[in-house]
């Protein structure tokens, strides 16, 4: 009777074991899932924030290019209704563009 008790208790501590080493093995699994995902979602996000940058940068040049475009039209008018070259050359060496006729 002794021998079935030790077999039967060999049995239940090694049955336990295997379950406790299953569990940490599933635990271990669930981690690296959780790392995988976050990961996944963080280059997503990285990827999206440098589309809206680019998208932004891209917004931004074209509204500098645009005002640089009416600033210089702006200008050429005013030297065309002024009948003055000079005035185009002075007022663009004192603004942000240089003109020189």
């Amino acid at each position: 009777m002794e021998k079935k008790k030790e077999k039967y208790v060999a049995e239940r501590d090694k049955k336990k074991e295997d379950r406790e080493a299953r569990i940490i093995e599933l635990r271990e699994r669930k981690t690296n899932a959780v790392v995988n995902l976050e990961a996944q979602f963080q280059a997503q996000n990285d990827q999206k924030v440098m589309a809206m940058d680019m998208s932004t940068l891209d917004d931004t040049q074209r509204v500098y290019w645009g005002v640089q475009r009416n600033a210089i039209m702006a200008r050429m008018f005013k030297a065309n209704n002024n009948n003055s070259k000079d005035a185009l050359a002075e007022e663009s060496y004192f603004g942000s563009l240089v003109v020189f006729w």
